[in-house]
């Protein structure tokens, strides 16, 4: 190991030097010459550092050499770190972003569609359907998670209707089923009894 770090030290590329794959490649095609593989391991690893700046296009050269370190002189290895590093304000900006609002009475039916469906991965386009058509017959008593998880449970339309208006029996007004607990309240409600379907 010790040969290794010498190699790598000696070969002067980058602020860590070689790595100790790399010095252990040029140390046995140099057959244990420590200069000759110091030599080899430079000139191999600036050869990888152009070969990724031509695919990046102006990455910083250290950034290459520090990825080319931990990747143990790995080229696709290497870039797959660049590019991942590279992607990662960008993929920061699209977790940090709130989630677009649904305008279910927008005029492009299919383009509402669609985004029920990426939104809320229902399982087919026809589920998507019933949500939309629910949520364009207005209610005020749930909104479109209720919806879409009744949809989830039943593709039966009287069905999901039923369950988006339980009647609570403590104050006699309607919620989803997702909002009534098991003995008919609304959830966070007291009192006993059971809850009544008012269809």
């Amino acid at each position: 190991p010790r040969v290794l770090e010498r190699v790598g030290a000696l070969a002067g590329v980058g602020a860590a030097g070689l790595s100790r794959g790399e010095a252990r490649r040029a140390w046995i095609d140099s057959s244990g010459n420590e200069e000759q593989a110091a030599i080899t391991g430079a000139r191999d690893r600036l050869r990888k550092v152009r070969e990724l700046q031509c695919v990046l296009g102006g990455q910083d050269e250290g950034e290459i050499h520090r990825a080319l370190y931990v990747s143990g002189g790995d080229v696709e290895q290497a870039l797959m770190e660049l590019q991942r590093q590279r992607l990662l304000p960008f993929t920061q900006r699209l977790w940090d972003s709130p989630a677009p609002t649904l305008d279910t009475g927008h005029p492009d039916r299919e383009r509402v569609l669609r985004q029920i469906l990426a939104t809320y991965s229902l399982p087919s386009w026809g589920r998507a359907e019933i949500v939309l058509s629910l949520m364009q017959e207005g209610s005020d008593h749930y909104q479109l998670p209720d919806v879409v998880e009744a949809v989830k449970e039943s593709q039966d339309r009287e069905f999901i209707k039923r369950s988006l208006s339980l009647s609570c029996v403590t104050c006699f007004a309607l919620y989803p089923r997702s909002k009534v607990g098991p003995s008919g309240r609304e959830r966070g409600a007291g009192g006993s009894g059971r809850g009544t379907d008012t269809h």
